[in-house]
C-alpha cells in the first residue's frame, strides 16, 4: 500500500527459500517464504542536498543460498560516507532458474529458467524509479557482488534490459565464466529429469 511521509522500516522481509547450505551465513530475514523479493536501502540522515552515489549489491551463495540481510552486506557504513546502499533478494535454485519446455514455449522469448536474473533487474528498475526518494542519483548507479553474485553483475551488465540503470560495476571472487554455460535445452531436460525423480 502506498504512504506519505516517513515510513519506518525497521525489519527484514524473508529470504528466498533455500536449504542451510552453507555454515557462514547468517541471516536477520524474518523467516523464508517464496513472497521474498524485498530490497533493503540505507540511506544517510538528514538527506543530503545533493543526489548521492547507488550502490546495488547482490549477494553471493551458488544460486542456491543467501540473502540481502546478512550483516556482511549491511549498508550502514556506506551510508555514514555518503553511498546509498541497496541490497536486493532474488529467487533462488528451483525457484529462480528452473527451465521447462512449456514455460519456455509460453514466453515471448521462447525460453525459461533465468527468473532470479530477472528478480535483479526488476530491483534495478525500482532503483531507477525510486531512488531518489532515498537521496540517491538514479543516473549513478554502481552494481556489485560476490561470488555468484558477481556472476549476476556480469549477467546485467551483458543484458540488454539493464541499458540506462547502471553507470558502472564491481564483481568479487566469480564471474559469468565460472560456471560452464548449460544451454535452453540441457536445462530444461535437467529439470524434466528432477521433476520425473519426483513423481
Amino acid at each position: 500500500p502506498r504512504w506519505s511521509g516517513v515510513r519506518q522500516a525497521l525489519h527484514f522481509g524473508p529470504r528466498a527459500m533455500q536449504l542451510p547450505v552453507f555454515g557462514d551465513m547468517n541471516f536477520r530475514s524474518d523467516g523464508m517464504s517464496e513472497d521474498c523479493l524485498y530490497l533493503n536501502v540505507w540511506t544517510p540522515e538528514p538527506f543530503p542536498a545533493a543526489r548521492l552515489p547507488v550502490l546495488v549489491y547482490f549477494y553471493g551463495g551458488g544460486f542456491i543460498a543467501g540473502d540481502g540481510s546478512e550483516p556482511r552486506y549491511d549498508g550502514t557504513q556506506m551510508a555514514r560516507r555518503g553511498i546509498v546502499a541497496v541490497t536486493v533478494n532474488y529467487r533462488l535454485n528451483i525457484f529462480g532458474f528452473f527451465a521447462h519446455p512449456e514455460l519456455s514455449a509460453e514466453s515471448p522469448q521462447h525460453s525459461s529458467g533465468n527468473y532470479g536474473l530477472l528478480d535483479q533487474h526488476a530491483a534495478l528498475c525500482w532503483v531507477h524509479e525510486n531512488i531518489a526518494a532515498f537521496g540517491g542519483d538514479p543516473d549513478r548507479v554502481t552494481i556489485a557482488g560476490e561470488s555468484a553474485g558477481a556472476m549476476s553483475v556480469n549477467a546485467q551488465m551483458l543484458s540488454p534490459l539493464s541499458k540506462g540503470l547502471i553507470v558502472g560495476a564491481i564483481g568479487s571472487s566469480g564471474g559469468i565464466g565460472a560456471l560452464p554455460p548449460v544451454s535452453l535445452e540441457e536445462a530444461e531436460q535437467r529439470w524434466l529429469a528432477f521433476a520425473k525423480s519426483l513423481g
